[in-house]
């Protein structure tokens, strides 16, 4: 099959040739073109190659056309362009043309034309992007804190976790430590300053794969310090506005090297005689905004200006078993806005098992297991999944 056209919004269909000025010629090949699309397709929406800190976190990808003799053959500009799926179905590249035209090319062409590219596709992973595993969901979580301490028995303590992880084709290992001290002040009817330090460990492991679809393995680490003030309007209700600000060391993968800086106001409140148990509910609104203080390895091009506000709520309940033991299980849902998320919806459930203390010197200490589930802002694209073993100590 074969034709001629000539419009201002110019496609390059199959293997298609310039027969002159804004005019192509193009045949439908069959079945080595929808493999070679596919294959693209794959690289874009399936994997995580080279993360850019400055793209949208929920990009599927995006294509940077070089400049060369050859897309000056095609009256065709260089650039930065991210496919797009037109009413037919097919996906193709919106590449701009000079005299304010755009020529819609199928992926499959970027190869059969010869034009130098480089694909760019997000890492819904990246430390920014609103995975349970970023910087900002985390700072989120913490502050929402499901196991608040009403009484003010555990004035120190440890959390750690560990577990891995699982995101379409992506899945590697998780870990982090939290170490919290809270401190009360004298004259202020009983409120309490909280400082908590935290550590998070995330890996992403080798996948193979053509165009950039597989990558090496990859790790990051961060690391920070909350400060929150717990006041208490009566016993069994508290509020604690909070700040943080968190250090990232990663690899290009996660996002590269960052900082970020968080806001939030969160209240616990407790209702006890439920069945011989408690149940606590918590709420939170906050804001999370990347920075650039120069303590980090990164620099101006390496500036992600991320900007998100966030909104919590979850519930908890615990009972006792037996004298010394009590069973606790507790679900949160969190949501992220204004700036675009990888993920911007997570579940969050935990079981854990309380050993209490029974006299002063003992101390409490808690293991169980932590289910997370996030969902991706693009339809289509895989849910970010954990499962995770997690204990603390109180002292």
């Amino acid at each position: 099959m074969s034709e001629y056209i000539q419009t201002k919004y110019i496609f390059l269909i199959g293997n298609s040739a310039m027969t002159a000025p804004g005019r192509f010629h193009y045949s439908i090949s069959g079945d080595r073109d929808l493999k070679r699309t596919a294959t693209i397709i794959f690289a874009l929406l399936g994997g995580i190659a080279t993360a850019h800190a400055n793209e949208p976190c929920d990009a599927p990808g995006s294509i940077r056309m070089e400049p060369s003799s050859r897309l000056d053959d095609f009256g065709l500009l260089p650039g930065t362009y991210v496919p797009m799926t037109l009413s037919d179905g097919s996906v193709r590249l919106p590449v701009q043309r000079i005299g304010q035209m755009i020529a819609y090319i199928p992926l499959a062409d970027l190869d059969s034309f010869a034009f130098p590219y480089t694909l760019l596709p997000n890492s819904p992973l990246q430390l920014t992007c609103g995975s349970p595993d970023s910087t900002n969901a985390r700072a989120m979580t913490e502050a929402l804190d499901l196991d608040f301490d009403f009484d003010g028995h555990g004035r120190k303590g440890v959390t750690a976790s560990i577990g891995s992880f699982e995101a379409g084709a992506e899945d590697g290992a998780r870990a982090s430590l939290s170490y919290r001290h809270v401190v009360p002040l004298s004259g202020l009817g009983g409120a309490r300053l909280a400082i908590s330090v935290p550590l998070h460990y995330v890996r992403a492991n080798d996948v193979p794969g053509q165009w950039l679809a597989g990558h090496g393995r990859a790790s990051a680490w961060s690391a920070g310090v909350r400060l929150g003030l717990q006041i208490p309007l009566s016993p069994n209700w508290w509020i604690t506005p909070a700040i943080s600000y968190t250090a990232m060391d990663a690899d290009r993968l996660l996002g590269g090297d960052g900082e970020m800086t968080t806001s939030s106001l969160s209240t616990n409140g407790r209702i006890t005689g439920i069945l011989g148990g408690e149940v606590q509910l918590a709420g939170l609104v906050g804001y999370s905004r990347a920075v650039r203080t120069g303590l980090t390895g990164q620099d101006a091009a390496d500036y992600s200006r991320q900007r998100n506000g966030w909104l919590s709520a979850g519930i908890a309940y615990q009972a006792p078993v037996g004298r010394s033991m009590a069973l606790r299980a507790d679900y949160s849902f969190t949501h992220g806005g204004k700036d675009s998320l990888a993920y911007d919806n997570t579940h969050r459930a935990s079981l854990m098992l309380k050993f209490l203390p029974v006299s002063e010197s003992a101390r409490a200490v808690s293991i169980g297991l932590t289910y997370v589930r996030a969902e991706h802002a693009l339809p289509g694209m895989a849910d970010y999944k954990s499962l995770s073993l997690t204990g603390s100590i109180a002292f």
